[in-house]
Order: structure tokens, then sequence, then C-alpha cells
């Protein structure tokens, strides 16, 4: 955790800034510059840009082929490096390739002194307001972003090196990764003044994450760097510095010196599956809800072809057909797996929706949701919890968040102004019209096989093979997949459909409570019962009452009348069978091999902390997308990114302690742990 407060794992130490008079930022923390005062536009090309040779090389990617090409960097700062190497590849990159840019940084700048850095650049203003409307919060961890010109940003808010681990498949160095860094931006303040940044650590994950053709350039030639980097697998060269540096160093990677296998626990490598092959190859996605659209979506707009099936006659049929789906996030002063998980998806969600045509499609309104504290304890909880959060959640007392809804309020609340409400299905088809996407409805698939190197699909409108195959068909997932180990369990849940005369007033926003309540020009929903072991397909009297009464309890003067004598049996409303799992985190990622993980890794039933040097073994090019329950709508993205991240080999949108967390294999080893009567 980046120089956060021990007890407040969700604070992050913002840099502090001082303006010079011309407008150019300075570090108090380590005193010193986040950009040549001379010219730092000019700087940057000379050092970056230039000694890593990247016009050349991305003017000679071949155009007849879709790729990425990835930049890592030390010490995001102001973003002129990035901007820089935006402004680049837009002139000279083939419209076929992406440019990943991933950047640490530890104390990163506060959107309003990021938005202030800016002004030094106007030929940037284009690029830089894409940014600024997109910058994430002041959160630890990764936040993934994807912006005009084929350019993706990924911001690691951490320690340059515990960020860079986390961005391996494994933590065995031995085993390989799924992509690798092509060039090196190795920036930040100088080694005399941020010791910390330039350790052994960093430069072993440098080597790790590098390929033959990576690069490197900084503008130091400090001893540390110059080791550091020869024992990472470079050859390096000390050349004409910028300026008044008389010299820097560039170098290009040679390999990377071999190490002994690392003993691990068998969860550390239960995300790892190698990549499919980096050439193009046909997916066929078996379920057309959220998950299932979202992924097809991500893979799409990577130049991947798509099939996607839906038993159903439309898309979305299922849980997620939902007339309203409300994108928001459940805060916790603990920062487990579940909460980060969470938070980090709600964050990716929100700037993800935010890029969507919502009005001109009409996909959704974000007019904010207000969700009821349960108590003034747990208000005040949060409240210290996120207190240096206030540019996406506000804490408002009961007055305040009764003039945002415009209806009576009886409790505190947390103000989300930028969230709001969401047509599942809308969404679903929109993500689904990408030309590379085509959609079968009325297609069951009764059978899936492998016969290499293929894997077959028996459906109803006839059979189809497939390189890749993703199973996002929530709890129905079983049916097709009966020898792997996923504890899906089902939810009902009832919605219920309001006429504007039940309420004295309709809210101006969305209201979340131990339920919600949707006011919409597109009609008011609440809702929603939480029903386990329960298959009931119709709509029941008795829970629409149910869902009247909760919205009493939290909104006690909304109702015309009391939910006990409303006639419930003429309200309208909806049934769906949410999809989850025993801890609550999705399933998504490649489908393990139950029978062979259970032989590779039975000493676990004996030994829970057993140590192990092999990777876990899974079903070739066959991943799953299910089990996110009442958030599909805010999980969904990410996981579809992370999902097509995997497929492609790409770099993955999450740490990998949170990858391992939704790994598909995460419980056949715990069940082979608990064989032995411990929880592990």
């Amino acid at each position: 955790m980046p120089d956060a407060d021990r007890n407040n794992p969700w604070q992050i130490t913002p840099a502090h800034i001082s303006w010079g008079d011309s407008g150019e930022p300075t570090s108090e923390l380590f005193g010193d510059i986040y950009f040549s005062r001379g010219d730092g536009l000019a700087e940057t090309q000379y050092v970056f840009l230039q000694q890593n040779r990247l016009e050349q090389r991305w003017r000679a990617l071949d155009p007849h082929v879709s790729g990425v090409f990835t930049i890592g960097e030390t010490g995001f700062g102001t973003g002129l490096n990035f901007f820089c190497a935006w402004e680049l590849w837009r002139r000279v990159a083939p419209p076929s390739w992406r440019l990943l840019f991933i950047s640490v940084e530890r104390y990163p700048l506060a959107r309003v002194n990021f938005q202030r850095a800016q002004q030094q650049w106007p030929q940037f203003s284009e690029m830089s307001a894409q940014v600024i409307s997109s910058y994430p919060p002041l959160l630890p961890g990764f936040h993934h972003r994807r912006f005009s010109d084929r350019v993706e940003l990924q911001l690691l808010f951490d320690d340059a090196a515990t960020a860079f681990s986390q961005l391996h498949d494994s933590a065995a160095p031995e085993l390989p990764n799924g992509f690798h860094i092509d060039a090196w931006f190795l920036d930040g303040f100088a080694p005399a003044k941020n010791p910390a940044m330039w350790s052994d650590e960093l430069f072993l994950h440098i080597g790790r994450l590098s390929r033959r053709d990576s690069t490197f350039a900084t503008f130091t030639v400090a001893g540390i760097v110059k080791r550091g980097m020869r024992q990472a697998g470079f050859v390096i060269e000390k050349i004409t510095g910028f300026g008044a540096k008389r010299q820097m160093l560039r170098g290009d990677f040679d390999t990377l010196p071999p190490t002994a296998p690392t003993k691990l626990r068998a969860i550390e490598y239960s995300a790892y599956a190698p990549p499919a092959e980096t050439q193009t190859r046909r997916v066929v996605i078996v379920g057309g809800g959220l998950a299932g659209a979202h992924t097809a979506h991500a893979l799409a707009t990577r130049g991947w072809p798509v099939t996607l099936l839906e038993q159903a006659a439309t898309l979305a049929a299922g849980a997620s057909g939902n007339p309203h789906g409300v994108l928001y996030t459940t805060l916790s002063p603990q920062a487990g797996l579940l909460n980060r998980f969470t938070l980090a998806s709600y964050s990716h969600a929100l700037d993800f929706y935010r890029t969507l045509p919502i009005d001109a499609e009409n996909l959704g309104d974000f007019s904010g949701v207000l969700q009821l504290a349960d108590s003034d304890t747990q208000w005040q909880q949060l409240r210290t919890a996120f207190s240096a959060q206030e540019d996406w959640v506000q804490f408002v007392d009961a007055e305040q968040a009764s003039a945002i809804a415009q209806c009576a309020v009886p409790n505190a609340a947390l103000w989300f102004s930028r969230a709001g409400w969401l047509a599942p299905a809308a969404i679903c088809r929109y993500l689904a019209e990408h030309p590379l996407i085509e959609v079968k409805t009325h297609c069951t698939v009764q059978a899936l096989t492998r016969e290499s190197p293929y894997w077959q699909l028996e459906t109803s409108s006839g059979a189809l093979h497939a390189d890749i195959v993703v199973i996002a068909t929530a709890n129905e997932a079983t049916a097709l997949l009966t020898s792997a180990d996923l504890p899906l369990k089902p939810i009902r849940g009832q919605i219920t459909e309001l006429p504007a005369s039940m309420l004295r007033t309709q809210p101006r926003c969305v209201i979340c409570h131990e339920g919600y309540l949707v006011s919409a020009q597109t009609g008011i929903t609440i809702g929603a019962t939480f029903d386990q072991r329960d298959a009931y397909p119709q709509l029941r009297s008795d829970d629409h009452r149910a869902n009247l009464r909760s919205l009493q309890r939290a909104l006690p003067d909304l109702l015309m009348d009391s939910p006990d004598i409303i006639d419930c049996a003429n309200l309208g409303g909806r049934v769906g069978q949410r999809c989850t799992t025993p801890d609550y985190l999705p399933l998504v990622g490649p489908v393990a091999d139950d029978a062979a993980m259970r032989t590779r890794f039975g000493k676990l039933a004996k030994d829970a902390n057993a140590a192990l040097i092999e990777p876990g073994i899974y079903r070739e090019n066959l991943y799953v997308n299910v089990g996110h329950g009442s958030r599909g709508l805010t999980s969904t993205p990410l996981c579809a990114e992370l999902l097509a991240a995997q497929i492609t080999g790409a770099a993955r949108p999450l740490p990998r302690e949170l990858i391992q967390a939704l790994s598909p294999a995460r419980f056949t080893l715990r069940n082979l742990v608990r064989n032995r009567g411990s929880e592990g």
C-alpha cells in the first residue's frame, strides 16, 4: 500500500506541489522539478522517444496485422511523457495497432493540480481533456483507461516495484509472462532524491517484464541504475544527455539471468494459464447477458472476431433484463479482496459507461445515486475512511440528502454524483453492435466437447466449432461445465414497477437502501427481493409488498398509501435469478482441469502450506465469466477487460492477487485444503 495510513487503507498521499513563477510544478516532498524548466517537451522527445527509437519502430509495425505496443514508465507525474508518446503514435503508427502505456505513480497529482499542469502544453489540449475527464480517484491500485487513437493508459498508484510485481502472471520468476514491455521510460525523481524507488526489486521486475526487443532510456547515469539494468539483462550505453545534462543511459534487452525455481503456495499459480496464440482467433461466447456482451465487446475492440450465442429471442433475457440497473458500489472501511474488487470495478465501470452515448441511445441517466447509511456509526466510519475522496463520493446529512433527492430523506447518506442508472438490455444490444460481433439468438448450446484443435458446440441451430470458448451463462454454466468445480448459487430477485401516482413526489436521483428506487421517465422500479433456493418464476404479491415495505422503512413519507393496503396483485414487475458464489466474488478466467489439479496439488490435503513449483492445469482455450450476483452492471466491464487480456496475452487490468481471487480454480484448491479439516 503506497505510503498510506495503515489504519486507513483507502488513503493515498497525493503529491504536494509548489508552482513556479512560470507555472512549472515542483515536488515539495522530493525538492525536484517534474520536467525541465528549459524545455520539458524537447527533453521528453529526446530522452524517451528518440532513445527508445519509437518513431522507427512504430513505422515498421506490420499494418496487415493487429497488435499492441506497450510502454512501461516509472513516474507518471504530470503525464508529459504519455502525451508526447500519444502524439507520436497518432502520427506514425498503423491503425491496426494499439498503444498501451503503463505508468506507476506513488504520489499522484490531485485532479486539480493535474489539470493545472496541462496548461503548460496547449498543443496537447484535446488529449489532456480526455485524460482529465477520466482521471481516476486517488485510490491505491490499478486504473485502466481507454482513449481515442487506439491508446490505453494504465495507471498504477503504488510503489513502483510493488506495482510492477503485480503485472506478472505468477510470483514465480521461472514461469513465462503472458505479455511484455516493449519500451521502458525510466523517469521519476533522481536516485539521489528518491532512492527508495530505484531498488534492486524494481530492476528485477523490469527484467522479468522484458523480452529480446525491449529497450529502455533514462535521464540518469547513476551507478545504481547502471548496475540494476545490467542485472536486469540489458546491454547499456552511455550517450550525450539533454541540455545541461552531459550524459544519459539507454539500452537493449539481452537476456534475464536464470533464477532458481520458486516454491509457493498453490494459490499463487491458480490464475496462471498460457494465453491463446497471439494471432487473432475465432471466439464463441455462450450467453448474451451483461457478462457475455461486455466480453464480446472487449475482444472485438482488440480486433478479434466473436460469435455471441443467446438461447432466448433477445440479448439480456435473463437476470440482465431488468428495465433499470443501478451503477453503484458498497463502501467498506476494510480493504479485503471483495471490497478492493468492488471499488476497482466501480471506478472502471463509471469511466467505461461514460464513454458510451448514454443520452443519444437511451442507455440510462447519470442523475446520481444516494446511498442511505444504515446508521450514524456506519456513516462516520465511512466518512473517516474516505474523507480524502470527495471528488467522487460526498457525505451528506439528512437535510442535504433531501435537497439532492427533492424528497424527504430521514438519514445521512453517501452521494455519488457521477453515478446513476442504466438500462442493462439496451447496454447489451449497444455493445453487440460492433462489426466484429455476430449475434445468434434462439441458439441453445446442448453440448460442448473438445476435438483438438477446436471446441465443438452442439446447438439448437446446428454444430459450431471455435478456437476459444467463453461461458457466460450465469447459473446455467454448470450444465456445460459438468467437470468443473464451480460452486454457483442462484438467488431469486423480484422487482416491482410502480405508477407515479403511488408516490407523493418523484425523487430526482437513484436512492439505495436495503433495496433501491429508480424514478425515471421510462418508469419507476423498486426492489429487489433476495431469496436463496427459490426457483419460483412468476410474480408474487407478497414480494411486491416486501419491496414496498422496504421502501417505506427507508423513505417513510414517500408512498401515498401504506404498503399493507396497496393492491399488489395488479402491480407489474420482473423475476430474475441472480448468480453468485460463496465468497461473492465472480468467477473469471481460464477453466481448471479439476481432476488434473487435484492430482498435481494433492499434497495440499495433508499440508495446506505445502510449497509447490508447478503451475496449474487448465482446459485449453476455455474460459468462464459468471457469478456477478446483483453487481453485474458494475463488475462486468472490468471482468471483460481482464478476460480479454488473458485470452490475448495483454497486460492485465488488475493486480495478480485480485486476479487470483477471481480465478475459477480457487475453489478446487480450497476444497483440497479443506479435505484435511482446515479452512486454509
